[in-house]
């Protein structure tokens, strides 16, 4: 649902004071605020989700996007790799200044398989992919069995934009199908887009529930783990820098969710610990990332519970601790927030179509909500043997 649409300076605070006005305006209980996870939305003191919290007087459970965070790992790599980008549609290295061929209509060559990590998805999830979606969860299929069917290899994949990278790694699958001889280069390429990028990108896809967010950032860990050194310390220092998802208010919320008891104990435990502590006085309380441990064996131990501060997730603030407690019973399912804003940039796409057709807030709104409403009627047709026979 489109609620409004602004124009803002690119600040943090021109941010915050105008979904401010949106929430007052629509008399919204905001509990959660979802970014993706640069500087001017994440800041400990001047991003927009802290100065958001601060403008409302209450703490709100952060969802910064995780496939954001994904793009993030692969272009650090890239650059290390291959050389920086040359713009919003090129990029600049050896590989990279190729990608822009139409690989498509290239004869493909008998390829060395490359092991990799994208298993078989949910029927659910796979359904759900849009067209370069599904043709990147085809190619790294391809790749990994050493197989290119043919059908898959004459499909023409997406254009090269630098600010998303699917189709950007999907031309790189398809560059190593075209390649009699790989360099080092590009075999390093598709082995970080077959065992972090892609295996990552469809496991956000696959658990996208909020609760889920802290599990899927720990798997992204474990994924690490496997790459060359090299690469292995690029994407742990991202990690680092962007460990949203191991903060102990969004671990929580996960824990609350375990199948263990045990495990979920400690969440009930920290829940009541922290409002035993509670101090109004220092509320909400900056948001400051904690140090990762990296050699966790699961996702609950990936921080040092002692050494962080014992606050509440705001998604649990308004329970009763009989309810909390209800967790040492069963799993507690929170409501069905996204770990990440994937929806919020199809609409942003939309508010960019319709900038240029209409003048005024009332009149792009009116548009932009017709086109929302259209776009749902819309009948889509999973295979071939859906379409309507005429």
């Amino acid at each position: 649902m489109a609620l409004s649409q602004f124009t803002h300076d690119g600040s943090g605070k021109t941010l915050a004071i105008e979904l401010a006005a949106v929430i007052r305006e629509r008399g919204i209980e905001a509990k959660v605020v979802g970014m993706d996870g640069c500087s001017v939305n994440t800041g400990v003191n001047n991003g927009a989700m802290r100065l958001l919290e601060l403008d409302l007087g209450v703490p709100l459970q952060r969802v910064v996007c995780g496939l954001h965070l994904n793009e993030l790992l692969w272009w650090h790599i890239l650059s290390d790799t291959d050389g920086v980008t040359k713009g919003p549609k090129a990029l600049s290295g050896p590989v990279g200044s190729t990608l822009q061929e139409d690989l498509w209509t290239l004869p493909t060559v008998l390829f060395s398989p490359v092991s990799g990590k994208v298993t078989e998805l949910p029927e659910a999830t796979s359904k759900d992919l849009s067209r370069d979606q599904n043709l990147a969860y085809q190619y790294c299929h391809a790749v990994q069995s050493g197989q290119m069917p043919e059908d898959l290899a004459s499909q023409v994949i997406g254009p090269l934009v630098t600010s998303r990278w699917l189709t950007c790694d999907v031309r790189t699958l398809s560059k190593y199908t075209r390649t009699k001889k790989p360099t080092k280069r590009l075999k390093r390429l598709v082995f970080v887009a077959l065992n972090l990028y892609f295996p990552g990108w469809f496991r956000f896809r696959s658990n996208p529930h909020i609760q889920d967010g802290s599990k899927n950032f720990f798997y992204l860990i474990e994924l690490s783990r496997s790459l060359e050194a090299q690469d292995r310390d690029i994407a742990q220092n991202v990690l680092q820098y962007n460990a949203f998802w191991a903060h102990p208010k969004n671990v929580t919320i996960s824990i609350l969710a375990d199948e263990n008891e045990e495990v979920r104990r400690k969440a009930v435990n920290w829940i009541m610990k922290a409002r035993e502590e509670f101090d109004e006085s220092s509320h909400p309380r900056q948001f400051v990332l904690p140090e990762v441990n990296f050699d966790a064996v699961d996702y609950f131990h990936m921080i040092n519970w002692e050494a962080v501060d014992c606050t509440e997730p705001p998604l649990t603030v308004g329970m009763s601790m009989d309810d909390v407690m209800e967790a040492y019973k069963s799993p507690i399912i929170l409501p069905d927030y996204p770990n990440h804003t994937q929806g919020v940039e199809r609409a942003v796409r939309v508010v960019e179509q319709v900038a240029p057709k209409r003048v005024g807030y009332t009149g792009r709104h009116r548009l932009i909500l017709k086109l929302l409403k259209s776009r749902e009627m819309v009948s889509s047709f999973n295979t071939k043997k859906d379409d309507a026979v005429f």
